[in-house]
């Protein structure tokens, strides 16, 4: 596998969405359904939950609305979209921005456009306490694929231009997420954390195409269960595993976190909502 550099924008003024034409119908398990958990992880709290086999590690469930006790503590919330804009709230000194990007096949689509910053869109009919998300549409590449990204920190780097920093994410364990898809939508996402051995602004890996250590292995995980009904997701760091088409590491450096990414395959016509993204 093979990835050209992927560009981010330079993060300004959001540019506000069309939200008319985008409509979603929020549909809730009336109970907790059955989650797959990683090895030591509870899938849930009720007793009718049933723990099976989850070969990439991640947790997922659905249920009608989250309890206040189960919601993320509020320093370890990246994003819940409901200020409208692109930008993650300065919050435990993160300071960066939701955004896409793609391979360079012809003809290929993706809403919000790559390059530039992505907004919320509204939920129609709201879920739970939440009325706005982020939502991604596409198809057509076919080369590595595209992806919604998420930055954590923005600044100045130490060659004099400003774009993605280091975050220091070591104090968590995972990342937990709302997230659902569209009735037409491929169900294979692979939620991803981009850090220092991956990104070329980490100085380990090289951005050569076809070498052995090329950036862009990041580490990851299909997601379970995806379908058009909301379900959480609980993902802990070290169920993560990288592609292995570049540079190797052991672990995700998760005290140098460069973006939460989720990933497209080529070819995949795709359609994905995600929403209120925290540390745990």
């Amino acid at each position: 596998m093979k990835f050209r550099s992927i560009r981010r924008p330079l993060l300004g003024k959001a540019r506000p969405r069309s939200r008319g034409s985008r409509a979603l119908t929020a549909v809730f398990a009336l109970a907790l359904v059955p989650a797959c958990g990683a090895a030591g992880e509870s899938p849930g709290k009720s007793d009718t939950a049933v723990e099976t086999p989850c070969p990439d590690g991640n947790t997922t469930q659905a249920i009608q609305c989250p309890a206040a006790s189960e919601k993320p503590d509020p320093a370890a919330l990246i994003d819940d979209l409901e200020d409208e804009d692109a930008f993650v709230p300065t919050v435990g000194d993160r300071s960066g921005a939701w955004w896409t990007a793609g391979d360079d096949t012809v003809g290929a689509t993706i809403v919000p456009p790559n390059p530039g910053v992505a907004s919320p869109e509204a939920i129609e009919n709201g879920r739970c306490d939440s009325k706005f998300a982020m939502r991604v549409t596409g198809q057509g590449f076919l080369d590595w694929g595209s992806l919604l990204g998420l930055s954590l920190a923005y600044g100045k780097r130490t060659d004099d231009t400003d774009g993605d920093l280091p975050y220091d994410a070591s104090a968590y364990s995972g990342i937990e997420f709302w997230a659902r898809i569209g009735d037409t939508s491929t169900d294979r996402v692979r939620f991803a954390l981009n850090d220092s051995n991956s990104d070329p602004y980490g100085g380990v890996c090289t951005d050569d195409p076809g070498s052995a250590e090329q950036c862009y292995d990041t580490f990851g995980a299909y997601l379970n269960g995806l379908s058009p009904d909301w379900r959480h997701y609980r993902i802990p760091f070290t169920s993560l595993g990288q592609r292995h088409f570049g540079y190797p590491a052991a672990a995700a450096a998760t005290n140098a976190l460069f973006s939460v990414q989720f990933n497209f395959d080529p070819s995949s016509v795709f359609d994905f909502w995600v929403d209120d993204i925290a540390f745990y």
